[in-house]
């Protein structure tokens, strides 16, 4: 887990210097694409106290230009809450070039409040595809009756 009394109660903003950050980037020959992020919340109760604590993430390419993703999203107490980043079309097919940097920001009750991520922590949702799909394999192995057989299989290009 981890988590901080650092977060304010000014309301989320790229330009606030409270947050957690990670980066995530591709393998050589792969892209990656975000659906969302999925986190298991705990603090003290006066920080989360109704109406509750404002969470959202934002996303930077670059490093140092920030995108708020969504909307903020509100949590009362300890607990999970899911972050959905399907529509974000600038996290789908991101290539080994680029980092994502992903920041995560709160707002809550009281000035120096107790908020982040508990013992269960976090979930980065999404996917790695090859860059490119590799053509078929021009040779087969077949097992006639515990005999194996290797056939040329013939194609022809369009």
């Amino acid at each position: 887990s981890f988590r901080t009394t650092g977060f304010q109660n000014n309301g989320i903003d790229v330009g606030n210097t409270d947050y957690f950050q990670f980066i995530l980037s591709a393998a050589s020959g792969y892209v990656l694409s975000l659906t969302g992020i999925d986190g298991s919340f705990v603090g003290t109760t006066s920080y989360s106290a109704s109406p509750g604590v404002s969470q959202q993430w934002a996303y930077s390419l670059d490093g140092s230009t920030f995108t708020l993703i969504d909307t903020a999203q509100s949590r009362i107490g300890n607990g999970t809450t899911s972050f959905d980043f399907s529509g974000v079309s600038a996290l789908q097919n991101v290539d080994a070039s680029a980092d994502v940097t992903l920041r995560f920001y709160a707002s809550g009750q009281t000035s120096t409040g107790g908020w982040g991520f508990s013992s269960a922590g976090l979930d980065v949702n999404g996917t790695l595809a090859p860059t490119a799909v590799p053509e078929p394999s021009v040779l087969a192995l077949l097992s006639i009756g515990g005999l194996a057989v290797l056939r040329m299989v013939r194609r022809q290009k369009a």
